[in-house]
């Protein structure tokens, strides 16, 4: 007898187990040395919460990380990274804005929003094109 399957937990179990394989290449000391190192100007605004603010940036880049990954499929079919970051722009917004506002939560200045906005933006940035490269790397391979 055969095993039947439903179609949605088989797709969420091919995407899980991608995320695994792609966030082996990935190393956490990285992304917090490149959260120190872009978000060291506003750490003087936010109130208490250093390590917080952190962690979350540190989520938010591994996400973005995996949504490049995950989009980096388009690359193998003829897409350029341009039409694919188009493609992804939605959910870079989104991950843009929800670290620009749980930023702006903790700080106390007014006059940084522009700045922290781009900063967020930029961070996210990074991180989409770092996990679109690795996973691009890993369809060139065929290590998917």
């Amino acid at each position: 007898m055969t095993v039947i399957t439903n179609f949605l937990e088989r797709k969420q179990e091919k995407q899980l187990n991608f995320e695994r394989k792609a966030l082996r290449e990935l190393a956490l000391p990285d992304i917090s040395k490149d959260v120190r190192k872009m978000f060291f100007p506003f750490f003087n605004h936010s109130v208490l919460f250093h390590k917080e603010l952190e962690e979350t940036s540190i989520d938010m880049a591994i996400e973005a990380y995996l949504i490049g990954a995950n989009y980096s499929k388009f690359s193998f079919y003829g897409e350029t990274e341009k039409e694919i970051r188009w493609r992804s722009r939605k959910e870079i917004k989104h991950y843009t804005d929800t670290l620009f506002d749980y930023w702006l939560f903790w700080c106390n200045s007014e006059r940084v929003n522009e700045s922290l906005y781009r900063t967020c933006g930029a961070f996210i940035e990074r991180w989409w094109l770092e996990g679109f490269q690795k996973g691009e790397k890993r369809h060139r391979l065929r290590l998917h």
